[in-house]
């Protein structure tokens, strides 16, 4: 294990010259992730491992470097898990990124995903790259803010700085903070953006307001801030100015207040996750027009106030629902008539801590598609249902 997780010093230096892509200098990379970089001999560097040329002319306009033995931050195997992520470290290179990247004038694609940097920052001058369609810093362990010349890079279309790492780490040196340049906001033609994991704070207002400033409205379809807990404040009305969002993920952070109106004119959404915060206002009613939704999670937020039919009214589309939390503190309330027939089929449906009213909900006798139910600490008189379809 010693000499997997040795490392030996080196400068690595990529330049451009005519059509080709010299080796000429190394920075820290660990010995193992010479399987990789074993290809990279000759003058050739169009056949050299993730690097990727154009055709007509040979211009190098992909460098596709992930670590492809990281495992997923989404899987989730016991039994091999610490040894992936150790086995993958192992093979991950890293250190200062040289200004030289930027004679690669033709770059349309950087990878750098579960790479080591040590917590080093984002080189400013990756924004200097005109042409960069998609970004991958994931998991690569840079640390400090994210600089706001990203917002230089008008191309754009996806961007991934989610801090998600092979390895734990005991401070944030490895996690991007500060706040959301509003620079960011520039980014109009941007679909994708993964910001999650990380420890950026404050509120999203200058963010937001950026982005709906956009000639013909952003093209942001993916938006997930999750899991950075100091990121907060009141949910600003520019939200719903993103008129072509499909996925909205906010779980995990400290955003207060309700719920805006202007939610309802995400007509594109399909799902809008917003759990684990502290949103202590009211669901409104617009979040019925969301005729495209698909899954709903609000769970663990104090919410208050009173759920009505008017609340689902358009949610054909709406198959998974999660109202819930812990406290056994009840502050909402579902109110809607005995003969409301729902717009939608759940497989999955949540319900905690709420109450559902004075008899067992006659509409849940419509739900014969539901896999998973929950009612836990949902009040209502009737002790059991009858009636369920197939």
């Amino acid at each position: 294990m010693a000499d997997i997780n040795a490392s030996i010093h080196f400068l690595l230096l990529i330049f451009f010259s005519s059509t080709f892509l010299y080796l000429k200098l190394l920075n820290l990379v660990p010995a193992m992730a010479f399987s990789m970089l074993s290809s990279w001999v000759g003058l050739d560097c169009c056949r050299w491992s993730g690097v990727v040329c154009s055709q007509r002319v040979p211009r190098v306009i992909k460098l596709k470097l992930r670590n492809q033995y990281a495992r997923s931050p989404d899987a989730n195997d016991e039994d091999t898990g610490a040894f992936e992520d150790d086995y993958g470290a192992a093979h991950a290179f890293g250190g200062e990124i040289s200004h030289s990247l930027l004679d690669l004038k033709d770059l349309r694609y950087l990878d750098l995903e579960h790479e080591q940097f040590e917590g080093l920052q984002i080189p400013k001058f990756i924004g200097s790259f005109k042409r960069l369609r998609y970004l991958n810093l994931s998991g690569a362990s840079f640390g400090g803010t994210i600089p706001p010349h990203l917002g230089n890079l008008s191309s754009l279309l996806y961007l991934d700085l989610n801090s998600y790492s092979l390895e734990s780490v005991e401070d944030d040196l490895h996690w991007l903070s500060g706040h959301l340049p509003r620079d960011l906001g520039k980014l109009c033609n941007l679909r994708t953006l993964k910001l999650s994991f990380n420890s950026i704070s404050r509120e999203t207002t200058e963010f937001m307001d950026g982005l709906s400033e956009c000639v013909n409205s952003s093209s942001l379809e993916s938006l997930d801030l999750g899991f950075n807990y100091k990121l907060g404040g009141f949910l600003p009305n520019s939200l719903g100015h993103l008129k072509n969002l499909k996925s909205l993920h906010l779980w995990s952070n400290s955003f207060v207040g309700s719920i805006l109106n202007s939610i309802g004119n995400l007509s594109s959404l399909q799902g809008f996750y917003i759990s684990e915060n502290q949103m202590n206002g009211i669901i409104p009613e617009s979040v019925g027009q969301l005729s495209a939704l698909v899954a709903l999670d609000h769970s663990e937020n104090p919410w208050v106030g009173v759920m009505t039919e008017s609340h689902f009214s358009n949610l054909t589309s709406l198959t998974e629902l999660a109202i819930k939390k812990s406290s056994p503190n009840i502050t909402l309330v579902f109110n809607v008539n005995s003969k409301w027939i729902p717009p939608f089929k759940l497989n999955y449906l949540e319900l905690r801590t709420c109450q559902l009213g004075h008899k067992f909900p006659a509409w849940l006798r419509t739900q014969n598609q539901l896999k998973t139910i929950v009612l836990n600490n949902a009040r209502f008189q009737t002790r059991y249902l009858i009636g369920f379809g197939s």
